[in-house]
């Protein structure tokens, strides 16, 4: 029927559960971050570009929005979305 593994002693270690592993894993190995950097060598540094100024955008229509037609706006495009 069903065969039992039997050990030839009755030491532990001959049982590979408790063998020790034929090549031992290297120990840790640790990446090269670290939250103190040695200084970076001149002109090795990030290129920053010049300075952009944005233009002010033109608006069309300057003044009171009628909030009434915002939300009667917003009402019709939240319908067409839920459809």
């Amino acid at each position: 029927m069903s065969e039992h593994y039997v050990p030839d002693s009755a030491d532990p270690s001959s049982l590979p559960l408790f063998a020790q592993p034929v090549l031992p894993r290297p120990g840790r190995v640790r990446g090269a971050f670290t939250l103190t950097p040695s200084a970076p060598p001149p002109g090795s540094g990030p290129v920053v570009p010049a300075q952009v100024v944005a233009l002010p955008v033109p608006r069309p229509h300057a003044g009171e929005l009628d909030w009434g037609l915002v939300a009667a706006l917003r009402g019709q495009a939240s319908d067409r979305l839920s459809a």
